[in-house]
């Protein structure tokens, strides 16, 4: 397992809040299926990501890399955001959930996360990769995509074997598992 997907106080304190949030939404099926919708892009997103994702080896800047600097976060935002509105509900728990949680999240998303985490991957992929980033970092956004791709030379093929790298097939897999849950919750299932 990679050193970026092994537990710390961070992943389990997250995991650990999704779990609640499953266990404790009653699903509406128009939030449910508005909600799949945007995680399910998220998902997607962050596995067409990691298809062009070398870690240390090659700087990414082909594929979803060609129109935005993150989106592995982007996928991550639109996943949760995605479950935040499959859980909000106009009745406790889920409005308090959904009320309560995406201010939360967003605040400590935006606010901590990212900024530290931005500027620590900067200046180690500037060392890295030197004027090949540092051209790549002036053109591309950070978090809003651009519709016209950066164009890298040679450009990148996506790799499946990169899925597994990143561990993606993992994390696609516990993401299907909880939509899941929450579909058997909207069910009467559970």
């Amino acid at each position: 397992m990679p050193s970026s997907k092994k537990p710390d106080w961070r992943r389990i304190t997250t995991f650990l809040f999704v779990a609640v949030l499953l266990f404790l939404a009653r699903p509406r099926p128009l939030l449910f299926w508005c909600g799949f919708g945007i995680s399910l892009g998220g998902a997607l997103l962050r596995l067409w990501a990691c298809g062009y994702l070398d870690k240390n080896r090659h700087l990414a800047r082909s594929g979803p890399y060609a129109h935005v600097k993150h989106p592995l976060y982007l996928g991550t935002l639109l996943g949760f955001l995605g479950l935040l509105v499959a859980v909000g509900d106009r009745q406790p728990p889920g409005s308090v959930l959904a009320l309560t949680a995406l201010p939360f999240f967003l605040l400590v998303f935006f606010l901590f996360y990212l900024p530290r985490k931005n500027r620590r991957e900067k200046e180690r992929l500037a060392r890295r990769f030197g004027e090949d980033f540092l051209a790549w970092d002036r053109e591309v956004p950070d978090y809003l995509p651009r519709l016209r791709p950066y164009r890298s030379d040679p450009p990148q093929p996506f790799r499946w074997s990169g899925l597994a790298r990143n561990s993606e097939i993992s994390m696609f897999l516990v993401f299907l598992a909880g939509w899941a849950f929450l579909f058997g919750r909207m069910e009467g299932l559970f």
